[in-house]
């Protein structure tokens, strides 16, 4: 038996045995061939290995080798591929020329490492950076409200109708930020303000299972944050943005004779000097809201540094911070004063809430064709409501997940890649309202891709995790993966996948002790974790010429739920409610994806999603789901100018908790969501600067529905927006 100490002598010693050679470094910038501007986030890979680089805001990359000369083969949507050999020790320019229709977007998150969205088996959705300007994102749920087969209800996010309502607790859906999970130890649930939104480079969202990579919590899909990496020269970013809420045009709603506004400054700075680089942003955001007692102040910080101790090692550390002071509302008065909360709310109380992540993340390269990757971390979070302890409504917890994993790659031949992995995740908490619990998920998984068939790629993994808790008996969960892609020609590629996912109950699932509102909440220890089997085939077109480019993708899936937990309402009582393993489920629908572009700057973006969500056990709908999603982006640039629409269509609930009627009044209302959103950007090289100045109107038609039951949505909202690059 190795001891610990000796298997560290060992690492380090490979380590230091593969570091030895002599290396090459190959670095250049990639630009426009008509404009000779940088291109930003195009993807350079050294064939036939796993070696690459992403260009940075000025369009440079970055490769270390072995080998004196590389094959390099560079892609980004939009432009032409090209291949060239580039010489050890060469600083080059790669001119680019532009295509006339979109190429293939690239993505890591779908089987951990980076490739075309093209080759995936199962449907991927990106929200890029220019998408957080245009619209005037302050937080990623906001972002994540315009992706196809997602709803954004207030705390959860449902990915083609995995989740509804739970009260904020229990996520279905991973939240990571480069690779590093980011939900809480306590409620299992997404902090969306701790992410910096100037340095996102893109947001993958992965539809259907993802536990054979992911593990827990990808029940219903992935989430990945991912930011950019530090300029080569120095760069410096600034948002400033402030608006106003309309007047409710029902005089009963118009609780305030004041303006009601949001408003929020972003400062970021990036660069790299040699071999360090060093990004910071910070973040203040003030929110005034237009219902009363809905109150929100927060700061938030990001640092990222990069590191090369050595040709073959690099280093990352990354750390995200935010605490916000937050009002307590839950639900409204009634309808005829649906902007106000209940008679006799006391509106004195706050939420404090501290969420604090450090991550690191080591890449070893052994070889041009494997590697290893090792990330440590840690996420904590606090939130209090600041009563006395002897409250009865008092509520406190503070949570820190502790997250490891180790990660080996490696390119077999020019047929055959594998990726395995070991993984844990501990959970510590502290709480008055959930006690002291500890929970440790360990996980080990594999995959292999194949291509020995033209024109085919399969690939198979499979992962097993264990949950380690007191109060259950541990139970092992196997969760495989399936997947094919086969492309018929140039213009045609077709899908299919398998999936199993599971989630473990969280802490605040099985522990909570607390009166809320109205509410009581039990606990119930003895919860089993949520199993998922997930099945998608798809189909994506392209129809191309000269002048226009059209996409149509089209997806049918079908989800089977086991134990699903709900919180449920204990029988012959009001306001009791327990979590329980109550609902077994089916999911079943179609997605259809249309993208048109033509070369004079016109985008058409529409997507339509069907879901029929049931509850086999009552045969009925599932609560708290939309059966259509229609979402719509048309967007048109002349520049200087840039104008752009969102549209989107969520059908009104069928199913929702009849018993809340005895606690929220009007509880039962049920509205179709017709909402418009209407961006205009002027752009400028305003004191030898890039600046963007755009307006914002958010719920245009000023269309009253709801967010979930017994709140209102966000009415009309005009924002002004600055941003300016350095």
């Amino acid at each position: 038996m190795i001891s610990h100490r000796n298997l560290f002598k060992y690492i380090f010693l490979l380590l230091l045995i593969t570091s030895i050679s002599v290396i090459a470094d190959v670095k250049g910038v990639i630009v426009d061939n008509d404009n000779k501007e940088p291109i930003i986030g195009a993807r350079v890979s050294v064939l036939n290995t796993l070696l690459g680089d992403i260009t940075d805001r000025k369009g440079y990359f970055f490769i270390k080798s072995s080998s004196d000369s590389l094959l390099l083969e560079i892609i980004y949507a939009g432009y032409e591929k090209k291949t060239i050999v580039a010489n050890s020790k060469d600083s080059i320019i790669i001119n680019l020329e532009r295509k006339t229709y979109h190429s293939n977007e690239l993505i890591v998150s779908a089987n951990k490492k980076t490739e075309s969205i093209q080759n995936v088996p199962i449907s991927v959705s990106l929200i890029k950076s220019e998408d957080f300007s245009t619209r005037n994102i302050s937080s990623i749920d906001y972002a994540l409200q315009y992706v196809p087969g997602v709803e954004v209800n207030q705390d959860n996010v449902s990915i083609r109708g995995s989740s509804g309502f739970s009260f904020g607790v229990g996520t279905r859906t991973i939240f990571l930020q480069d690779g590093f999970p980011l939900l809480s130890a306590d409620n299992n649930d997404i902090k969306f303000d701790i992410i910096p939104i100037l340095f996102i480079d893109r947001v993958e969202v992965i539809k259907g299972a993802g536990s054979a990579l992911y593990g827990t919590s990808a029940l219903g899909g992935v989430i990945n944050v991912l930011t950019a990496k530090p300029s080569t020269n120095p760069l410096i970013r600034m948002r400033l943005y402030s608006g106003l809420y309309d007047t409710p045009k029902y005089e009963q709603w118009n609780w305030s004779d004041n303006n009601l506004t949001n408003k929020g400054l972003d400062l970021a700075y990036s660069q790299k000097f040699g071999d360090y680089g060093i990004m910071g942003s910070v973040s203040l955001f003030s929110r005034d809201s237009y219902k009363r007692y809905d109150k929100s102040d927060r700061i938030s910080l990001f640092l990222k540094q990069l590191y090369d101790f050595s040709d073959y090692t690099n280093f990352e550390l990354t750390a995200n911070y935010s605490t916000s002071v937050t009002d307590d509302w839950v639900y409204w008065n009634g309808l005829d004063s649906a902007l106000i909360p209940p008679t006799n709310t006391d509106e004195s109380i706050a939420i404090t809430s501290n969420k604090l992540a450090i991550s690191t993340n080591v890449k070893h390269i052994i070889n041009d064709i494997s590697f290893l990757n090792f990330k440590l971390g840690v996420f904590n979070t606090y939130f209090s409501n600041m009563l006395d302890a002897d409250n009865s409504e008092y509520r406190e917890s503070t949570g820190n997940t502790y997250f490891f994993e180790t990660q080996y790659s490696n390119s077999i031949n020019d047929e055959n890649s594998l990726i395995s992995g070991i993984e844990s995740r501990i959970n510590q908490v502290n709480s008055f309202t959930y006690g002291d619990n500890t929970q440790t998920i360990l996980g080990a998984y594999t995959q292999l891709e194949n291509k020995s068939i033209s024109s085919l790629i399969a690939t198979v993994g499979i992962r097993t995790d264990q949950e380690l808790l007191d109060t259950i008996d541990t139970k092992i969960q196997f969760s495989p993966k399936f997947g094919l892609n086969y492309s018929i020609n140039d213009d045609i590629t077709l899908r299919g996948s398998y999936g199993r996912g599971f989630r473990a109950a969280s802490l605040a699932e099985r522990f909570a002790s607390v009166q809320f509102q109205g509410f009581n909440v039990i606990a119930n220890t003895k919860l089993k974790s949520e199993i998922s089997q997930s099945f998608e085939i798809g189909c994506s077109y392209d129809i191309i010429n000269s002048n226009e480019y059209l996409n149509i993708d089209i997806s049918g899936f079908y989800n089977k739920y086991e134990d699903l937990i709900e919180p449920t309402f204990e029988e012959n009582s009001q306001a009791v409610i327990k979590f329980m393993n109550i609902i077994e489920a089916e999911i079943s629908g179609v997605e259809i994806d249309l993208t048109f572009e033509t070369e004079k700057n016109f985008t058409f973006k529409s997507s339509l999603t069907y879901l029929n969500p049931k509850n086999i056990v009552e045969n009925k709908d599932l609560k708290y789901r939309s059966n259509y999603l229609w979402y719509n982006t048309l967007n048109y640039q002349l520049l200087p100018f840039e104008l752009q629409f969102d549209y989107r269509y969520k059908s009104k609930y069928n199913e929702i908790d009849d018993i809340l009627g005895l606690t929220i009044k009007n509880h039962d209302l049920k509205i179709d969501a017709h909402i418009l959103d209407i961006s205009l950007s002027v752009y400028s090289d305003l004191f030898d600067t890039k600046t963007k100045f755009t307006m914002n109107v958010k719920n245009a038609l000023n269309y009253y529905y709801l967010e979930m039951v017994g709140n209102m949505a966000p009415i009309r909202f005009l924002n002004f927006q600055i941003e300016s690059e350095l």
